[in-house]
């Protein structure tokens, strides 16, 4: 995060919290961004799950950082954070289908549907997230690995035992 980014964020919040009286002491953590992308077992399963958290007394409009595993698990404790794990559909139609059953009309919801529920749902916790994630299909593959097509999966250059996903770029 830039300098003047965090300077910024670090003087609202005191502002924040000396306007509200808070009882309990701001703690001058600062959240990296720390993207990971689905592995294969990700791909396979058509659900990655997504870690994000945001500054407790930001939730509303605050800036949203996306983080691994590793700080998801340390932030979810401290009370200055609040944190949510997605679990995002990367594999699947992604436009609702419709089909008839027994006469009437059914509606399988696709890969576009299911995420943006997923972040209606988080959104009770983390507001600023609808602002965030705007690309429904963000990962999205048309044909999975669990569908035999394994072309757009890479190997990960940081490491030669897990394979990685390439990120769909259109």
């Amino acid at each position: 995060m830039d300098y003047n980014l965090q300077h910024i964020l670090d003087t609202l919040i005191a502002d924040n919290y000396n306007s509200n009286k808070m009882n309990r002491p701001l703690y001058n953590i600062s959240v990296t961004e720390s993207r990971a992308y689905p592995v294969y077992r990700d791909i396979m399963s058509g659900i990655y799950t997504r870690y994000f958290t945001c500054r407790s007394n930001l939730t509303k409009y605050g800036p949203v950082c996306e983080i691994n595993a590793d700080q998801y698990a340390g932030l979810s404790a401290n009370p200055n954070f609040v944190c949510v794990q997605l679990p995002w559909r990367i594999c699947g139609n992604p436009d609702d289908t419709f089909f008839m059953i027994a006469g009437k009309q059914v509606k399988n919801p696709g890969v576009k549907s299911q995420n943006k529920a997923i972040i209606i749902e988080a959104a009770h916790k983390i507001p600023a997230l609808v602002y965030y994630l705007k690309n429904l299909l963000e990962y999205y593959q048309e044909h999975c690995a669990a569908e035999g097509t394994t072309s757009d999966i890479v190997v990960n250059p940081y490491t030669t035992s897990s394979p990685k996903y390439k990120p769909n770029i259109s």
